[in-house]
């Protein structure tokens, strides 16, 4: 009977400090938490802070732009890949590779630490899209990754979704 007592004993200490030094999903470093839940369109990478203020049409261009802040300890490079990394696509499910890019006056630049430096993205899209469903905006630098924002209103565009008319270039 003592026998099982003890280890009873020793199977509740074991079971106890399980259960009291559980990891929990807060404490947990390989699940990431939303950037900013409060606003879509902040992520935060890398000690990288990158916001999208919003993507402007003008004829069949448009631009988004950005305010990239770093974060980190020190001064640190940032530049924004182009070719068919940076993409836009639409709620049709239509791909747009960038046309252009630009961090500071340049594709790359150093950023000071705490100063944030603007950038923008360019495509050429159709004049009757009036929303990224997706903007995926790969970077490279000190570090390196990809940020994603959804469902980006074109300022500026013609939605043929709310109109009864006859739009040009459908």
């Amino acid at each position: 009977m003592s026998k099982r007592l003890a280890l009873l004993f020793v199977v509740s200490g074991i079971l106890f400090d399980s259960v009291v030094n559980f990891p929990t999903l807060a404490q947990s470093p390989q699940l990431s938490q939303p950037s900013n839940a409060n606003n879509p369109f902040i992520r935060v990478e890398n000690d990288f802070k990158i916001e999208l203020k919003g993507c402007q049409r003008e004829d069949i261009n448009v631009t988004c732009s950005l305010l990239i802040t770093n974060q980190g300890i020190k001064e640190r490079g940032f530049g924004i890949n182009g070719d068919s990394m940076l993409r836009a696509i639409d709620k049709s499910g239509n791909i747009y590779t960038g046309k252009g890019r630009e961090v500071g006056s340049s594709v790359y630049v150093v950023i000071p630490q705490g100063i944030p430096v603007k950038g923008s993205v360019s495509f050429e899209i159709p004049p009757n899209v009036a929303r990224f469903a997706v903007l995926d905006l790969p970077y490279y630098g000190d570090s390196s990754g990809k940020v994603q924002f959804r469902d980006i209103n074109i300022a500026g565009a013609v939605s043929t979704d709310a109109c009864n008319c006859q739009c040009p270039n459908q």
